[in-house]
């Protein structure tokens, strides 16, 4: 089958959704392609097939005005951007790619003679190439991801490992969603509250491979701070007690501090290599800048290599002077 043949029928959930749109209440996904290989997921669901297959199937029925219909290479270019993640509400993000090799290895059971197969197997190898030049470690940006970025940059800049273990501080909200992230290291966790504290220390220590510890306030915790190649607080600043904390800690130990800005540091100011909040949301916004660079440059990919499969089947053959032509 040739490329000029694909067909991509999409219904964007999100868009119905928001539109409030009733026929798509009334619409019967299932008997709407039937034979013809869907994937169907939280976002959308979407048809690859043939032009052939498509008019037959149809038999007269009204494409809804939902239904996005892409054909020839812009139907092959839509596949790559959903596959590789760029049409999904979190850009990049990788789960929908294993949703469309699921929804294949499915549909292949039980249709072997589909010329699909083909273009299937270049979809899953354009994908893998453009995540690997472009998306690779793409992903959301979060109170975690920031921190572990932090602290990689300091291994980086030092040479050499973390001597000493993390310590996080705190048992809330904010620590268990960055708790995950810390699990290349040895993790001590400190809280005030103990009930708190071991449910995260149970959360944590699910992960295989985790070294995670409690650590008693008083004297533990003194003991901890000092041994602490990082701290990371995920607690308000606390005038009272933080004099105390600061003093105790390693002069070239990290402090990641996620309870306020610098101009409310207070006694952690003293502290030569302290990161606030400033510095998290600094890095959030050049890790945006970076991602939507690589999205523009991956978007750029599927167009390209779509253009290209037009010329051939397999991309291992040369291509001429002339064929540069598609690009222009």
């Amino acid at each position: 089958m040739q490329i000029d043949a694909l067909r991509v029928l999409n219904i964007s959930k999100t868009k119905v959704k928001a539109a409030n749109d009733a026929e798509f209440a009334s619409f019967e996904i299932e008997s709407f392609l039937p034979g013809e290989f869907r994937m169907d997921s939280c976002q959308r669901v979407l048809w690859l097939c043939s032009e052939e297959a498509l008019r037959s199937k149809l038999c007269g029925k009204v494409i809804p005005r939902f239904v996005e219909i892409y054909s020839g290479a812009a139907a092959y270019q839509f596949m790559l951007r959903v596959a590789t993640g760029l049409e999904s509400q979190v850009i990049g993000e990788t789960d929908i790619f294993g949703q469309v090799k699921e929804a294949w290895k499915k549909f292949e059971a039980s249709n072997t003679a589909t010329g699909l197969k083909g273009w299937m197997q270049r979809i899953f190898e354009d994908t893998k190439e453009i995540r690997s030049a472009h998306l690779h470690n793409q992903g959301g940006a979060t109170y975690g991801s920031l921190v572990r970025m932090l602290i990689r940059e300091h291994v980086e800049k030092t040479g050499k490992a973390l001597e000493g273990p993390v310590v996080l501080i705190g048992a809330g909200a904010l620590a268990a969603s960055v708790g995950p992230y810390l699990l290349d290291h040895e993790v001590l966790l400190t809280n005030r509250s103990r009930e708190k504290l071991e449910t995260l220390h149970l959360e944590l220590s699910r992960s295989p491979g985790s070294r995670v510890s409690v650590v008693s306030s008083g004297a533990d915790e003194e003991r901890a701070l000092q041994e602490a190649s990082v701290v990371v607080v995920c607690i308000p600043y606390d005038p009272s007690g933080d004099s105390g904390r600061v003093s105790q800690i390693r002069p070239d130990a990290v402090a990641i501090h996620l309870g306020g800005m610098r101009h409310q540091a207070g006694a952690w100011a003293e502290h030569a290599r302290l990161h606030c909040l400033d510095d998290i949301f600094e890095l959030q916004k050049s890790q945006g800048e970076v991602r939507s660079l690589r999205c523009a440059h991956a978007l750029k990919a599927c167009a390209d290599r779509a253009k290209l499969r037009t010329l051939g089947s397999s991309l291992t053959i040369p291509h001429g002077w002339e064929d540069l032509a598609v690009f222009a």
